[in-house]
């Protein structure tokens, strides 16, 4: 799906929606899966740790007692007594031997750290009363585990299950042959029994972890030890991936899945057997303090993301509904012209000054339409009466021809050139039909205009014109310059035309042409000039030319509020009157925001 459908399809308050949720939502979720990723595995890796130690420690006790205990059997192998009853070399009485034996062997269990001590001879057949003090029913030396013991030169450990030398529960014993101190002659086996008292003492399992169980095995997986119970004694570890650690050298710890649970187990081997120490701990266990965590963070999760649904409700309601409302109004407006509802514009906040800006944009707009439907009814009323005076301009024009020759034909000088300069200004005032001019065709025209205004009032008139030729040909509005001239001849010296004076001057400022016109008349006051600029428009008949508010009209116009006319004057002092013009690129820039040059 592309993001331009995805625009199309989603409303904003949809996408914020979205957004909130992109923004608070998941980003918490991710991090809190995170952090409780890190901490399981933190937990784990602290809980391996500890285990490892725990089981290093336990190896290292475990060997420091093997090594007490084989100093022991030591001493009571090399005690002068034991090697002079099994020595053979006195004639005792079977039943004093018995006796000696049994208070030797009784005596020595309490300072042999063990369950059990025996002593027996090399040849038990040979003393059957002693065999038979020791609770045996049969001989020894029909057992396996004693003619493993007696064959043996080397200590050998082996498991004693029930029912083996008289023991009720499983037993793991030492049997060391020992021979004569001065000899090599084999003398007899020493039995070292181990319980699980003793054992525990050692493999005990930690109690501050739940379900940890400890064993004891062999170099071939044999179970000599389980913290659990029996149950496992003498058997090999059923347990594939506990199997494949029971060979290993040097410690470690790993996670294994057992019996379809994952535990972490640590390893260990001992220095002094051929021993390996096995501690499984259920993964769940050791992070069983984190289920009221994840019970917290669940709540926690579910009342932050009501919190945010209400949050999203609040923002949606106050917010984004407004805002909905706002756009609803802005297209009817496309068709219609509709009033705003009120309903959020009192609101103190950004909402409320959005409506009222709103509002007052829309009746901005309607003020601007009516003021440009006002302008072009002004515009076209000023149009009509430029006009009403030029009927049939032509008719009129080649009217005032005939009139002039007829003149020249009987010889009336004055007579044909007042009707020639009255024709130059009707055809400059016609230019074609082309609203645009130039500045010199405009003041050509204001020269016919002066021309025919002399010989009307039968006296000359004072002008000068003060402007530079390089400006003559710009593009210019053309009838601005002759009502001015009309203006200020009519009302401002024709009373005196032999003292009258008027100065045209005409400079550049900038991107304006800037003509300044000014005589010498009687002047006028502010109302006056108030009403000659602002005025309503004066019946057709009292005006003359296109008037001076219409020049004033047609520059605002054509090139907007900043170009217009300003009138100085005084009663008695004459009057100046200022006009603004655009520098044009060309004819065709009238109205266009680039006709500067």
């Amino acid at each position: 799906m592309s993001n331009s459908f995805i625009g199309r399809t989603l409303s904003f308050r949809t996408k914020m929606i979205v957004v909130f949720f992109l923004i608070t939502i998941i980003p918490f979720a991710f991090f809190a899966f995170y952090s409780h990723s890190r901490s399981v595995e933190g937990i784990i890796q602290a809980n391996a740790m500890f285990s490892l130690d725990y089981a290093e420690q336990s190896a290292s006790n475990m060997d420091q007692y093997l090594q007490s205990l084989k100093d022991q059997i030591n001493e009571v192998i090399g005690n002068d007594t034991v090697q002079e009853l099994l020595g053979g070399g006195g004639t005792m009485d079977e039943g004093d031997f018995v006796l000696e034996m049994l208070n030797f062997a009784y005596g020595k269990s309490v300072t042999v750290d063990a369950f059990r001590v025996r002593i027996f001879p090399i040849h038990p057949d040979s003393f059957p009363i002693y065999n038979d003090a020791l609770g045996y029913a049969r001989s020894p030396e029909e057992t396996e585990w004693f003619r493993q013991a007696a064959g043996s030169v080397t200590p050998t450990w082996q498991l004693l299950r029930p029912g083996d030398n008289q023991n009720s529960v499983p037993l793991l014993a030492k049997f060391n042959r020992f021979t004569g101190l001065h000899d090599r002659i084999p003398r007899g086996v020493v039995e070292t029994d181990l319980s699980d008292d003793q054992l525990r003492r050692f493999l005990s399992p930690s109690a501050r972890v739940a379900d940890n169980r400890i064993y004891l095995v062999n170099d071939e997986g044999e179970v000599l030890f389980d913290s659990k119970g029996y149950e496992s004694r003498g058997r090999l570890l059923e347990e594939e991936e506990l199997a494949e650690i029971a060979g290993r050298e040097g410690s470690g710890s790993e996670n294994r899945t057992l019996n379809g649970v994952q535990h972490l187990v640590t390893y260990t081997n001992l220095t002094q057997e051929s021993w390996m120490i096995i501690g499984t701990t259920p993964l769940s266990s050791l992070t069983g303090s984190l289920a009221g965590v994840n019970r917290l963070f669940v709540v926690f999760l579910v009342v932050y993301a009501l919190s945010s649904l209400g949050v999203v409700g609040y923002l949606t309601i106050s917010f984004m509904n407004p805002v909905a409302r706002l756009v609803q109004y802005m297209r009817r407006h496309k068709v219609d012209s509709v009033q705003a509802l009120p309903r959020y514009v009192n609101r103190k906040d950004e909402i409320g000054w959005l409506y009222r800006g709103y509002g007052s944009m829309v009746a901005r707009i309607e003020e601007l339409i009516e003021e440009a439907s006002r302008s072009e009814r002004v515009k076209n009323e000023l149009e009509f009466q430029v006009l009403s005076h030029q009927i049939n301009p032509h008719f009129l024009y080649n009217t005032l021809e005939a009139v002039r020759w007829k003149a020249e034909a009987h010889h009336q000088t004055d007579i044909s050139e007042m009707v020639a300069n009255l024709g130059n200004l009707l055809r400059l005032s016609l230019n074609g039909g082309s609203e645009i001019t130039t500045l010199g065709r405009e003041i050509e025209q204001v020269n016919a205009y002066i021309s025919i205004e002399q010989k009307r009032l039968g006296e000359p008139l004072r002008t000068m014109f003060l402007v530079d030729p390089a400006l003559l040909e710009l593009p210019f509005l053309r009838l601005l310059l002759q009502p001015l001239v009309e203006n200020a001849i009519h009302h401002g010296v024709r009373n005196n035309p032999g003292k009258g004076k008027l100065v045209l001057s005409v400079a550049r400022e900038a991107d304006d042409l800037v003509l300044t016109l000014s005589d010498n008349g009687v002047g006028m006051s502010e109302d006056q000039i108030a009403r000659c600029l602002e005025g309503e428009p004066v019946p057709s008949g009292k005006l003359r030319g296109v008037g001076v508010r219409n020049v004033n009209k047609r520059l605002q116009l054509s090139f907007g509020e900043a170009y217009r006319l300003t009138i100085t004057s005084q009663p008695g002092e004459g009057t100046i009157v200022t006009l603004r013009h655009p520098v044009l690129h060309s004819a065709g820039d009238e109205g266009d925001g680039s006709r500067r040059s």
